[in-house]
Parts: structure tokens; C-alpha cells; sequence
């Protein structure tokens, strides 16, 4: 079996032992799955990288296969931006299993977690899915006064 294929089996053990039914969450691509918490969208990746990626500082000998869970939290405002993104930063040096990062393009901060999917376990799924959760709406609920911000709405 292919480290991708064990990976994806993993991750849909893992959602098993949340009380979650991976089929009701699969997305339209396999590997994809969305699940929610709270107001929050909690999307989880399982691929395959065919190319190499100048940003991976190591070369791979075979299949490379990613786990990626991701999590949009709040659209970045206009006023204060750069004061918030210096917080989101000093942040991130406190947190376990995820970390801020924006979409430019898209003007949305998201948390997220990605890692090599060999030997991939459902206790690190499972450590993922609630860290990124957790942060997401600790965050939220932290700063949202604050700097005025609103909460990427769910699609569902």
C-alpha cells in the first residue's frame, strides 16, 4: 500500500474516533475532507507531491505524500494590518501543531498544519484537527474587538 493510500486511511480512522462519518465529509477530490467546529470550516488535505518544491529543504527518494489540515479564520482588515499580523507572529511562536499564515490574495488569515504523511498517526490527526480548532476560535474570540475583525463564514 502506498504511504498515500495508508495516510488516507489514517486520517479517515481519525475522523472515526472524532464520531465523524468520513463519508458524509468527503469533499468532490479524494484526499479532501471539510469538517466544522464551531463557526469554523476545518479542511483536511491528503496528496501526493509529483513535483520537486524548491522549498522543501530535502529531496525525495520516492513518493512524497501531505497532510495539510488548514483553517480560514478572519479576513484581514485594512485598518491596523500591519499591528495585527506583528501579534499573529508573536503568536505563533506559543503555538503546538499549527501556525498563522495569510492568502494575500484572498485577504484571509488561516491557521494550518502540514506535515510529511509517512508513518502518519491517527493521534496526530486527531492533535491537528483540535489545535487547529482551538486556535482558530481562541484567536477569533481574542482579538475580534479589538481590531474590528470578521469571522470567514462557513459555506454550509
Amino acid at each position: 500500500m502506498s504511504t498515500t493510500q495508508q495516510a488516507l486511511e489514517t486520517v479517515e480512522n481519525a475522523l472515526r474516533q472524532l464520531s465523524v462519518d468520513p463519508e458524509e465529509v468527503r469533499c468532490s477530490e479524494e484526499g479532501q475532507w471539510l469538517i466544522f467546529r464551531e463557526e469554523f470550516e476545518i479542511y483536511l488535505d491528503v496528496w501526493t507531491q509529483n513535483e520537486v518544491n524548491v522549498w522543501n529543504y530535502f529531496k525525495p527518494d520516492g513518493e512524497l505524500s501531505i497532510f495539510q489540515v488548514s483553517v480560514p479564520v478572519f479576513f484581514i482588515p485594512d485598518e491596523r494590518r500591519e499591528e495585527l499580523l506583528q501579534e499573529l507572529l508573536a503568536v505563533n511562536m506559543n503555538l503546538f501543531y499549527a501556525a498563522f499564515t495569510i492568502n494575500p490574495h484572498e485577504k484571509v488569515v488561516m491557521l494550518k498544519y502540514k506535515r510529511l504523511a509517512d508513518n502518519l498517526q491517527i493521534s496526530e490527526v486527531i492533535e491537528a484537527i483540535e489545535a487547529c480548532g482551538y486556535y482558530a476560535e481562541m484567536t477569533f474570540r481574542a482579538l475580534k474587538d479589538e481590531f474590528k475583525l470578521t469571522a470567514v463564514q462557513t459555506t454550509v
